[in-house]
């Protein structure tokens, strides 16, 4: 191998080192970081516009405008496209919080319709202690449900418990419509601002809080689902979930609703 070889083995090797480099800063402008690509050419002045500490174009040269105004457009995409994968996945919590509380008004209707009936029309559930509560959680007179057996009745605990999810569920859904709210106001900010690099200090700022918003979507999904799995029929009974009904109860002879 003479000299040439060796020189054209080192040029090949570096080449590619430098496209490497290209890729990686091409990548690092489309995450929105300010050392990529296009603002390796670009002038002192043109990169503080990038970087919001300069708001004049004035002094720029057409070129260098081109090639702010294409960095700037590739941030505004991506922040954009983060916008509108929050907003799916916000949707599907949605529809996942109405399809959970579908399921719990279910429940609840099927412990009604197997809850003790009063002679005065209320239905009743035993709690633990043995003390009898109607569905609206006033203490019944226990005269009045003396003998009746409550055995495969729901349980008053049970009863409560899906309340209070189903309350908490109403609480979630519109947390959840508050986010999409928020979601689609930042998207009308970023359409407002995508043409213009100087605005990319408030792009910036815009992102953060939209992050901040995409992570407090998944903790809600999350405590959603932990929601869910206490009432999922495929899944074993966990400790966890509410006692729907009493397994056992002493029998008493006479009334039985």
């Amino acid at each position: 191998m003479d000299y040439r070889d060796e020189f054209n083995i080192i040029t090949k090797a570096q080449n590619e080192r430098l496209r490497q480099q290209d890729r990686d800063d091409l990548n690092n402008e489309l995450r929105g970081t300010n050392v990529g690509r296009v603002a390796r050419f670009l002038s002192p002045e043109a990169r503080e516009i990038i970087q919001g500490d300069r708001k004049d174009k004035k002094g720029l040269d057409p070129l260098e405008l081109a090639l702010l105004s294409m960095n700037y457009t590739e941030f505004c995409n991506q922040v954009m496209d983060e916008n509108r994968a929050a907003q799916s996945k916000v949707t599907a919590l949605q529809e996942r919080i109405a399809n959970l509380k579908e399921k719990l008004d279910d429940r609840l209707d099927s412990m009604l319709d197997q809850a003790v009936t009063l002679p005065d029309g209320r239905k009743a559930f035993i709690d633990e202690d043995g003390s009898v509560y109607t569905e609206d959680h006033q203490l019944v007179d226990p005269a009045l449900v003396d003998g009746i057996d409550w055995e495969g009745r729901p349980a008053y605990k049970g009863y409560v418990g899906i309340l209070k999810d189903r309350e908490t569920l109403d609480q979630y859904g519109q947390r959840a419509d508050e986010m999409s709210l928020s979601l689609g106001d930042i998207a009308n900010r970023l359409e407002d601002l995508k043409d213009d690099p100087k605005h990319r200090a408030e792009v910036e700022a815009i992102r953060k809080e939209q992050g901040i918003l995409a992570e407090d979507i998944d903790n809600l999904a999350e405590t959603v689902t932990q929601i869910g799995e206490k009432y999922d029929d495929s899944r074993e009974p966990s400790q966890s979930a509410p006692s729907q009904f009493m397994a056992a109860a002493p029998k008493v002879d006479g009334l039985n609703f």
